[in-house]
């Protein structure tokens, strides 16, 4: 990561293959190893199960972005109800 850091990369999509599929939320114990080696932003990806994943990540990682393909691509969740409980957790989010 420290070599693409020094590339030029300007952000890290993390995927946590163990969580993958888990539902059990994202990897906040990597996040930190990673946030210890790099300044890059991140973007979240693998465990969500549910809403209040995506709100924890952002409130206490301070991710970038998070996301959830399987999840969406599914129908196990729907977009806008993530989006409604960022909003009323106080998380900033394109309403569309």
């Amino acid at each position: 990561m420290k070599a693409a850091e020094s590339l030029g990369a300007d952000e890290i999509m993390l995927n946590c293959i163990y969580m993958d599929g888990q539902s059990n939320g994202y990897d906040h114990a990597l996040m930190n190893i990673v946030y210890g080696a790099v300044s890059l932003p991140m973007i979240a990806s693998s465990g969500t199960g549910n809403e209040g994943h995506f709100v924890n990540v952002f409130k206490k990682m301070g991710v970038r972005a998070a996301l959830a393909a399987g999840r969406f691509h599914r129908r196990e969740v729907e977009i806008c109800s993530i989006k409604r409980r960022m909003e009323e957790s106080g998380i900033w989010t394109r309403m569309i």
